[in-house]
């Protein structure tokens, strides 16, 4: 029973990891010229297509760290339930601040992007479409089973 709890820590963990690790390198590899709208924090095309892909890879690496540790598939399901449910408490507390159309949305919502911005307090005032905030939703929980699939870790079953 603890092994399974370490392996859904770890795997949420290793997926938040990996995530952070892989954006971090894409946005600056991208520059925030090319993930953002000018003068904004709307994100480009480009950005939610390479925000999709990490969170793919993101979530493999967590699915998979999770079986490494539980040496078993349960863990993994119930990790990728954890994260879908985090991910879709995520895109509706968004959902809600969007549709309040209160002074606090509008202000966030036409403040400008200064152009030297340090690129680690981009992801907190981000506005992505919610459309990629519910495609990260499934690519999220897809990933972790992928990764955590009996297939994608052959060394683990021989143990």
């Amino acid at each position: 029973m603890g092994r399974a709890i370490f392996a859904v820590l770890g795997g949420v963990f290793g997926w938040i990891l990996a995530l952070n690790i892989i954006l971090a390198i894409g946005i600056l590899a991208m520059g925030a010229d090319r993930a953002y709208f000018p003068d904004s924090y709307s994100t480009t095309l480009l950005w939610n297509g390479f925000m999709l892909f990490g969170g793919l890879f993101g979530a493999m690496a967590g699915g998979c760290l999770c079986r490494i540790i539980a040496k078993r598939p349960g863990p993994v399901l119930f990790t990728a339930l954890v994260i879908v449910a985090l991910t879709i408490s995520s895109v509706l507390a968004e959902t809600i601040e969007r549709s309040r159309g209160d002074e606090t949305a509008t202000a966030s919502e036409a403040a400008v992007r200064p152009a030297d911005e340090p690129f680690y307090t981009l992801p907190f005032k981000s506005k992505f479409p919610l459309w990629v905030m519910w495609g990260h939703v499934v690519i999220s929980g897809l990933g972790i089973l992928v990764g955590g699939g009996r297939q994608m870790n052959p060394a683990v079953e021989k143990e």
